[in-house]
Order: C-alpha cells, then structure tokens, then sequence
C-alpha cells in the first residue's frame, strides 16, 4: 500500500490537469512506522534449538534448517534455493537474486558442503528431478515445487536466520571527543555495540578511520 500511495502520490504530480485524477484513494490511511524484528538466538538456546531440530522427522526440512543457521540466509531466499545455482566444485551458490536486488556468492564451509550434498542426496531419492535444493509436494495438486513453509510447530518463528540478529556487525552510536592535554590534543572514541549495548571508548592521537576502527575491539 506504501508503494501504491506513492506512486499515485507521483501521478498526480505529472498528470497535465488538476483534475484528471481524484484524490489519492489510501490518503486517510494511517501508515505505521515498520519494526524490525528483535528476535534472537541466543548461544545458550542453540542446544535446546538443535535438539528439535534434530526431532523433525522429515530430512530436507533438518538440513533446511541447519543450512539457514549457517548461511545465515532468510527463509525466503533459503527455500528457493536451485540446484543449478550450486557449484559443489568451487564450494558455493551463486544466488541470482536477493532481497536487495543484487546477486551473492554463497561460500560454503566443509560442513555446510556436506548438509548440501546430503540434501541433494536425499531429493534424489524423494523428489527424483527436482529443480529446487529443497523441494516439497502441493497438496493441492501434488506438483513438486518449493517449500512453502519454513517455520515448525516445535520452532516458532525460530529460523536459523534470526541467529544474525544475535550477532548484528557495527556500533547505533559512534562520537568523539577532542581532549586537550598538556601534550597537545588527543582524541576520545567512544561507541556504543549494537547488539549487547556495551561501549567500546579508547583515546587515540589521531582522529581518522584507521585509529577510530582500532578501537572496535576494545571494550570498557
């Protein structure tokens, strides 16, 4: 609805007469700001998330989920995932398409590796010609296509992906601070981690991104 306010919104800017057009139909609309999702998983939860995973019964839906965990990849890109996009020789998948629009180069570790080839082998045998790394059957017309559920009862809402909100990269607040000091001035960097909410804060002789980035990794 966002996107049709807008272009709407940028119709009536070009059309030639005032009153060509009527108003915009979702004017009155309240638009609610979106939420980002705050869910994690947290590394003393992955044992008892492992563990039901490791209790569902259907073999392509364990290797989805442990392939989401290391890919980190959301469900959505994760279920589409095609075997022609998988090069088991240069240990990658190569995915046209994501969220963003831009293509990615999926590098696969030893173990995410096997939980492919494992997957392949498994489809061969339930799915023999499937197109999709993870393929299921319709219910309705009993075609095989891509899974089109990836949450479990026993995992609600928790999918391998929201792993990297437990580990999001970079810091919500960076400042600094020029100190004068009888050597002449340095130069206090404090940030603040996005995930944990601790600070990081060094004082450094120079204030450029090489000496700011040193202190990433140096927490109070």
């Amino acid at each position: 609805m966002r996107d049709f306010r807008a272009a709407y919104n940028f119709a009536l800017r070009i059309v030639d007469g005032p009153d060509a057009l009527p108003g915009n139909p979702v004017e009155a609309v309240t638009f609610y700001k979106e939420r980002a999702s705050i869910k994690v998983l947290m590394p003393d939860d992955l044992v008892g998330w492992w563990k039901k995973v490791q209790a569902i019964t259907n073999p392509l839906r364990r290797d989805m989920h442990e392939l989401g965990l290391l890919s980190g990849l959301r469900p959505g890109t994760l279920v589409g995932l095609r075997r022609e996009w998988i090069n088991l020789d240069a240990k990658a998948i190569s995915i046209p398409r994501m969220k963003s629009g831009r293509s990615f180069g999926l590098p696969l570790s030893e173990r995410m590796l096997a939980v492919v080839r494992w997957a392949m082998a498994v489809g061969d045998v339930l799915f023999p010609g499937a197109l999709r790394l993870f393929p299921s059957r319709s219910t309705k017309t009993f075609e095989v296509i891509a899974t089109q559920v990836w949450r479990e009862k026993a995992l609600p809402s928790e999918t391998g992906h929201i792993l990297r909100h437990t580990y999001p990269i970079g810091f919500f607040h960076i400042d600094i601070a020029e100190v004068p000091t009888a050597e002449g001035k340095l130069y206090l960097f404090v940030g603040i981690d996005r995930t944990p909410k601790s600070a990081s804060a060094q004082v450094i002789v120079k204030a450029d991104r090489k000496g700011s980035c040193r202190t990433c990794s140096t927490p109070c």
